[in-house]
């Protein structure tokens, strides 16, 4: 008795309600309170430093991971529960109602429907041919009749009602789970997890994966519209190529092609011609921006010209009998190129303690001298941003949509028609009605008594 009462108290619609009210609740004050995986290493203990009593308290109990308290999850538990239980006590109602034929009725009970004919003549053979033509099931006994089209519809109510749980589910392994970073490498580079802008799972740790990239090869219609990319990349699996709409995937974890750029290689050496300092510097200047790299304690401002041409090269050389005042503004413009690399080249503006040292442009191969070094342009890679994200339940959620459209499909395009009849000496009495759409069924309803009576 105790079991069966605390099973009736769990599945009653205001438990229902008070347990979406504290979930809500809990997911609000995760949105006003500061979470550890959120801030990270650095402001998390800021703000434990700044206010020590406040975050001592909320760590106490748990309200810093909220999401992963103990009370966020009993929550879960007891709602998950609370569902099921509704579920469950829903399935023998409508089972029952699924498989019961009924053929207890009177006519006073039929009159009163909203559908009612009487027909002359007929008899329980020929009504059972006529109605089986239309896909109805035809029961009688004892002078009365009923003949039900899609019979077991019902069922699909229990099938939506487990939809709901899959969504569910789904939803929160989804929100729990889920991981989202990007990665920046170049061609040649390999990559062991060197993420950034990451947002750690609540649950789980930050997945781990080495690729490296060996090729970046972008395709161009006429040198300016981008039409295809191929990014090639050596994984544990052997070779993987990816593309534009083609992202690589290691189990739930996938990397998504966001962006490519270039990543020079530089290289200084001294006067004796012995290397200084080199690397690859993986720079935004595909589309004409400036960007900046330091090296040698020198600051380098450049802008990347795709297809260094005699009239682009023409341009600069207006530009070089500017002030030194100008010259070490921001190159905020943007230059008009194609997109496709033909004959790079790079202006560069060297600075050291943010003092003017040397400008000049120079192609892959080339050099630029300054104050005893020189800066190389020795090689050209490509460089790219991968969109990185990781989540469990995905299929789950997707499954649970389906189920839901194919339980909404049979409940309302295979909705169940009932038709009872009485036979009284040679007139019988039939009436009838449908779960849904009542002006649409009666419209079916008339037409099949016109056919009965002609």
């Amino acid at each position: 008795m105790i079991i069966q009462s605390v099973m009736k108290t769990l599945r009653s619609l205001k438990v229902t309600v008070v347990l979406i009210i504290c979930l809500a609740s809990v997911f609000g004050l995760g949105l006003i309170i500061p979470q550890k995986n959120l801030l990270g290493r650095e402001m998390y203990p800021a703000w434990k430093a700044e206010k020590p009593g406040l975050v001592a308290f909320l760590e106490a109990i748990d309200f810093t991971e909220i999401y992963t308290s103990p009370v966020t999850f009993i929550l879960w538990g007891l709602f998950f529960l609370n569902l099921m239980l509704v579920m469950i006590s829903r399935i023998p109602a409508i089972w029952k109602r699924t498989v019961k034929k009924d053929l207890t009725v009177s006519v006073e009970s039929i009159k009163t429907g909203r559908h009612y004919e009487v027909i002359e003549g007929e008899n329980i053979d020929s009504l059972s041919s006529a109605f089986a033509r239309r896909g109805y099931r035809f029961f009688s006994d004892a002078g009365s009749f009923r003949a039900i089209k899609n019979r077991f519809s019902p069922l699909a109510t229990i099938l939506f009602h487990f939809s709901f749980f899959l969504l569910l589910i789904g939803a929160i392994m989804t929100f729990y789970t889920k991981f989202r970073a990007e990665a920046s490498v170049a061609v040649g580079e390999t990559f062991t997890g060197q993420y950034h802008r990451v947002r750690p799972p609540k649950i789980g740790s930050i997945p781990e994966t080495t690729f490296t990239v060996t090729a970046i090869n972008p395709t161009y219609y006429k040198k300016t519209l981008s039409t295809d990319l191929k990014v090639v990349l050596q994984t544990k699996k052997g070779e993987e190529i990816m593309g534009i709409n083609k992202p690589y995937r290691e189990g739930a974890l996938s990397f998504i092609v966001s962006d490519i750029d270039i990543a020079p290689l530089f290289i200084i050496k001294d006067k004796s011609g012995k290397e200084v300092e080199g690397a690859y510097v993986k720079l935004k200047v595909l589309r004409g921006e400036e960007d900046s790299f330091r090296m040698l304690g020198y600051d380098f401002r450049t802008i990347f010209y795709t297809d260094y041409s005699d009239e682009i090269k023409n341009k600069l050389e207006k530009t070089t009998a500017l002030p030194q005042i100008l010259k070490q503004l921001p190159m905020n413009r943007r230059v008009p190129q194609p997109g496709e690399v033909i004959n790079p080249a790079f202006k560069i503006l060297i600075f050291k303690d943010g003092l003017f040292v040397k400008e000049q442009t120079i192609k892959k191969g080339a050099y630029i001298e300054f104050e005893g070094f020189s800066l190389i342009f020795e090689d050209l890679n490509y460089w790219a941003t991968f969109y990185v994200g990781k989540e469990h339940g995905l299929n789950i959620l997707y499954t649970g949509f389906a189920f839901m459209v194919l339980a909404l499909i049979i409940r309302f395009l295979f909705y169940r028609r009932d038709i009872k009849g009485v036979i009284e000496r040679d007139r019988i009495h039939i009436g009838g009605k449908g779960e849904f759409y009542p002006a649409l069924f009666g419209d079916e309803f008339r037409k099949m008594m016109d056919d009965l009576k002609s």
